[in-house]
C-alpha cells in the first residue's frame, strides 16, 4: 500500500531523500520548506568542496562511506546536468614539525579510508614551492581529487529531476511534530495562517531547525546545541592566486571548522575564511553580536547552557584568547594565512553573506558523531556529517534502505530515473 510521507527541508539532505523515495519505494512524497525553492540555505552557503577523507579519522566509519559513496555521484549529477565538477585538489599545508607529524597522520588515515596511494602525496621544498610559491610552509599534504561544485544548482538540478513526481509545499514554517489518529501531523506556517499536513511518515531533515522540531516533540530541551555564523572574503585585486584549495592544520582538532582556508570557486574567484560569530539560532543571519548573546541568555535551554559550559571546559575559552582575533577579524585572519601564501596581503577583502552551521553539544563539547532519533512514526536527522553536503547522496540512500528494511515503506515497483543508478543492488 502507497504511504504517505513528508519530509521537513529542501536542503541537500531533504532532496536527496526525496529522489531516493521517489526512486526505490512506494510512496507518496512531499517535500517541506520554509522557502519557496529548494536549497535557499546551507546548501548555497558552503565552500563547495567535494571531499576526500583524508583528514577523517577511520573510526567515522558512516561519514567516510558517505564520502567515498558519494562524491561519483556528485560528479555524475554535474555531468549530466552540464554543471561544472572542477577537480582542483586540496593542499593541507604545515609549518612546523608537530603540525607535519599531523599530516603524515592524516595520510595514514587516506590509506585506511580507502584512498588511492595516486591520490595523496606528501610534498616538500621545490614540489610544494612550485604550488605555492614563496610560501613558509614547511611541507603539504595534497589530495589530488578534491574537487569545487555549486551544491545550490546541483541541488536544484536534482529537485528538477524529481518535480514530477514529488510535491513540493513551499513558504511553509515547520514548528511542531505530532500524531494523531494513527497519522503523523506537522504544524505550521503557510502564508501568515495556521496549517497542517498528515502524513504516514515524517523525516526531519531540516538542517539548522532539524534540533528544535526534534526538541519540541520530545518535550525536552536536549542535546544542547551551538549555530556559528561563519563569513567568507572574497580576494580581489592585483594579487595572483592558485587554483587548489589550501588549508592549513587544524590548530585545535575538536574545532576543526575554526581554521582559515583557501577555496577555488567554480565561477571564478577565491574566497578566504571563515571569520566567525554566534548566531541564536540556524537562519538569523544578521543580528548584531550583542543582541544574539542577550537571546542566547535569555532564551537557552538547559541543554544548551550545559553545552555552553562543555565548550569552554574542552579548550574553546583557551582557543578564543589565544586566537579571537583571527577568528573574528577578516584582517587578522588575512595575516595569520600569509605565512601560507605571502602574496595574499595584496589582495582586497570583499565581504561575502555568511552562512550559519550548527552543532550538537554533549559533556565533551562538540558531538561528532551522527545522530538520527527514532520517534514513533518520525524519522528525524540531528546530525550526520560536517561538512554536510559532501556525503549527502548515499547518507540518503542509506536512510530509505533503512527504512524498507525495517518495514516502515514498502519497495516500488521499479526504478524511476537514469540518475545515480550505482548504487541500487550494490
Amino acid at each position: 500500500m502507497m504511504r504517505q510521507v513528508s519530509i521537513i527541508g529542501a536542503g541537500v539532505l531533504g532532496v536527496s531523500i526525496a529522489f531516493w523515495l521517489s526512486d526505490l519505494t512506494d510512496s507518496e512524497v512531499t517535500i517541506l520548506d520554509r522557502e519557496s525553492e529548494p536549497a535557499k540555505h546551507s546548501t548555497s552557503r558552503n565552500t563547495g568542496v567535494v571531499h576526500r577523507p583524508f583528514f577523517l579519522p577511520p573510526e567515522a566509519k558512516a561519514t567516510v562511506e558517505s564520502w567515498i559513496k558519494s562524491y561519483d555521484l556528485w560528479r555524475e549529477l554535474a555531468m549530466k546536468k552540464g554543471l561544472k565538477f572542477e577537480v582542483n585538489g586540496q593542499l593541507e599545508v604545515a609549518k612546523n614539525d608537530a603540525e607535519i607529524s599531523v599530516l603524515r597522520k592524516h595520510q595514514e588515515w587516506a590509506r585506511l579510508n580507502g584512498m588511492r596511494d595516486d591520490e595523496i602525496a606528501y610534498l616538500e621544498g621545490n614540489d610544494l614551492r612550485r604550488l605555492l610559491p614563496e610560501s613558509l610552509a614547511e611541507g603539504a599534504l595534497m589530495s589530488v581529487n578534491e574537487a569545487n561544485v555549486n551544491y545550490g544548482e546541483l541541488v536544484e538540478e536534482l529537485f528538477r529531476e524529481i518535480s514530477g513526481s514529488v510535491k513540493f509545499v513551499g513558504g511553509f514554517k515547520a514548528e511542531s511534530v505530532s500524531e494523531r489518529g494513527g497519522k503523523v501531523v506537522v504544524g505550521g506556517l503557510l502564508g501568515g495562517s495556521r496549517y497542517e499536513i498528515e502524513s504516514d511518515l515524517v523525516i526531519n531533515a531540516a538542517g539548522n531547525g532539524s534540533l528544535s522540531i526534534y526538541r519540541r516533540m520530545k518535550g525536552t530541551g536536549e542535546p544542547g546545541e551551538i549555530h556559528v555564523k561563519a563569513r567568507y572574503w572574497r580576494l580581489e585585486g592585483s594579487c595572483s592566486l592558485p587554483r587548489i584549495n589550501v588549508f592549513t592544520v587544524p590548530k585545535y582538532e575538536k574545532f576543526p571548522f575554526l581554521d582559515p582556508h583557501y577555496i577555488v570557486r567554480v565561477d571564478g574567484t577565491f574566497d578566504l575564511g571563515p571569520t566567525v560569530s554566534l548566531s541564536y539560532d540556524g537562519f538569523d543571519y544578521d543580528s548584531g553580536s550583542m543582541e544574539v548573546i542577550m537571546r542566547l541568555i535569555l532564551h537557552s535551554s538547559l541543554g544548551d547552557l550545559k553545552g555552553y559550559l562543555s565548550l569552554l571546559k574542552s579548550g574553546m575559552l583557551s582557543l578564543l584568547l589565544r586566537d579571537g582575533l583571527r577568528m573574528f577579524s577578516s584582517e587578522h585572519m588575512r595575516r595569520f594565512f600569509s605565512w601560507v601564501m605571502p602574496w595574499i596581503k595584496r589582495c582586497e577583502l570583499v565581504a561575502k553573506p555568511p552562512g550559519i552551521m550548527h552543532y550538537l553539544l554533549n559533556e565533551q563539547g562538540i558531538d561528532q558523531q551522527v545522530r538520527i532519533e527514532e520517534v514513533g512514526q518520525t524519522l528525524h536527522v540531528l546530525n550526520y556529517d560536517a561538512p554536510g553536503a559532501t556525503g549527502a547522496p548515499y547518507f540518503s540512500y542509506y536512510i530509505v534502505r533503512l527504512l524498507l528494511d525495517r518495514g516502515y515503506l514498502s519497495p516500488g515497483k521499479g526504478l524511476r530515473y537514469e540518475l545515480w543508478r550505482t548504487l541500487p543492488g550494490s
